[in-house]
């Protein structure tokens, strides 16, 4: 239970920071406007929240468990 709020809250801190950074980028800014994150971590901030983010998805990826929250996509498709 502990690895998926890891996952749950790295998603919902880290998510408007990337997607910040993207709208930023060439490519982007004359497509879309430029999003700015409401959330600004230090850098050794968002290094710990990303290396807590990877490890606890190589956790969750070798114990296999299951959560009907993260899973959602893959309930019924069970082979």
């Amino acid at each position: 239970m502990l690895m998926i709020n890891v996952l749950m809250i790295n998603l919902l801190i880290l998510a408007p920071q990337l997607l910040e950074l993207v709208t930023h980028q060439p490519p982007w800014t004359d497509r879309t406007p430029s999003l700015v994150s409401p959330i600004d971590l230090p850098a050794w901030a968002n290094t710990v929240l990303t290396i807590t983010a990877g490890l606890a998805g190589i956790e969750r990826a070798l114990t296999f468990r299951h959560h009907r929250l993260l899973d959602a996509e893959t309930d019924g498709n069970e082979s």
